[in-house]
Parts: structure tokens; sequence; C-alpha cells
């Protein structure tokens, strides 16, 4: 709990920094803006290219603080915008939206903190995919199934815990790889973007993500990739078979693979 104050309290920090920094004259605030607008088109950027990512990060730490650093240039760009407003209702209106921000991301890093671990069931089915239980732990049901496919026994509930999932952002792939170095230590976990080539000469078996609705994406475990279909274990639908047109649709181009 003491990391959740803490974290809260420096976004308020950053507002009211902004908000200081829009009363000065001077450039300071336009090209402070500037910089804070930069880092929140880089986030995005980096959610829609994730490969770009990968190689800058390859800290363990970063799992904790990847789905909530974009709030603290998006809490300072708002303080700025609060206090260069010219009537009062602007400046209110403004400082609402900050507002806004901080209880979201404090409502997320609670929900996160207070992870219903006793609600995630999922274990290795007989065919040795692991089924999620929430609807954020597909990530973790997915990590455990790739430790299951390589005669390593793990549970969601486990796997939750080692890939730092949260109910925001779920696990994503920095989350997914965490997890897997914390069970297989010494062995090369690597995060990549590739192509249908590259999925058909990565080590099985490999975490992916694809398409479920939009900004919204679905953990799933490649088993056996053929000519024209991919064998996936699904932490929703188990063992199944997916055409390669309709999985090449659906995939974001991820993977997390494990080096045999």
């Amino acid at each position: 709990m003491p990391w959740l104050l803490l974290t809260l309290t420096l976004f308020a920090g950053f507002f009211a920094f902004g908000a200081w920094v829009g009363l000065r004259r001077g450039r300071a605030a336009p090209w402070c803006v500037g910089a804070a607008v930069v880092l929140i088109f880089l986030r995005i950027f980096w959610r829609l290219y994730p490969q770009f990512e990968y190689p800058l990060f390859p800290f363990d730490w970063y799992v904790d603080v990847r789905p909530w650093w974009v709030f603290a240039p998006a809490q300072f760009a708002v303080g700025v915008g609060a206090a260069k407003m010219s009537t009062k209702g602007a400046r209110v209106g403004v400082a609402m939206l900050g507002l806004l921000l901080w209880v979201v991301s404090g409502q997320r890093m609670v929900l996160s903190y207070m992870l219903p671990q006793d609600e995630m069931k999922g274990t290795p089915d007989e065919k040795g995919v692991v089924r999620q239980t929430t609807d954020y732990t597909c990530g973790a049901a997915a990590a455990a199934t790739v430790l299951t496919q390589m005669g390593v026994r793990a549970t969601e509930r486990e796997m939750a815990a080692l890939c730092g999932t949260n109910a925001f952002t779920g696990t994503d792939e920095f989350g997914v790889a965490k997890g897997l170095r914390a069970r297989l230590p010494g062995r090369n976990v690597r995060m990549q973007g590739g192509d249908w080539e590259d999925l058909k000469r990565a080590p099985m078996p490999a975490a992916v993500t694809i398409r479920h609705v939009p900004w919204i994406d679905h953990w799933v475990v490649v088993l056996e990739v053929q000519d024209a279909a991919v064998i996936v274990g699904d932490p929703v639908g188990g063992r199944k078979v997916m055409k390669k047109e309709v999985f090449l649709r659906r995939w974001r181009g991820v993977l997390v693979t494990v080096a045999r």
C-alpha cells in the first residue's frame, strides 16, 4: 500500500508542478508541455509498435511502471493547461480533468493491489492448456501454458503474481517474459516482433497476442505452426486450430519465446 500512496502523491505533484510552470512567464511552459506530449505519443506509438520498445527496457522492474508512467506527463500537461486558461470556469474544467485522471489511475492501482487471487483457479487441462478465470489473466494463463508445454507445471494464480498482472492492462509482454524468466532461470526468454516466417522459425511454444476488441488484446499460445493453420492453446477456448489467414488478420506480430 505505501507504493500506491506514493505513486498517487507523485501524480498529484506532477499536476501541481505543471500548474506552477503554467503560471510562470517565458517559454518554459510550451517547451515542457511539448515534451510531455511527446512522451504521451511515444507511449501510444509503442502500444501500436511494441517491437521498438523491447530493446529499450530489458529490465524486470519496467513491468511495474509501464502501465502507469504515462499518467505523469499527462497530469503535468493538464496542470499547465489549467493554469493557462483565461477564465475561472475553464480553469476549473481542466482541473477536473486532472482529478478524473487521478481517480482513474488510483482506482486501477487499488484494483491491482487487491487482485482477487482466490478467484484465479486456472490449472492445466488434459491437453496442457491453462484456462483463465478472470477477465484480465489471459497473459498469466498463457505463461502457465508455455511452462506446462515445456514440462514445468504452473498455474494461473502463480503466474499472475510472477508476471505482475494488474487490473488495468492485464499482463503485457514484459510481464509474461518476467514470469517465464522467474520459472526458467538461465533460459533465454525473448520478446520480439515478427511475421509469419519468424513465427515458423520460432521455438515452440510461443506466447502471442491477438486482437480481441479495439485496444484490447488477448493472449494465446502457439503450439504448432502448419502450412495453412496454427494450433493454439487459448486460455478461453482451450486447444484449437486457427486458419492461417484468420490468425494473421488478428495477430499483432508480437511473440514471447523461450530458447530450447
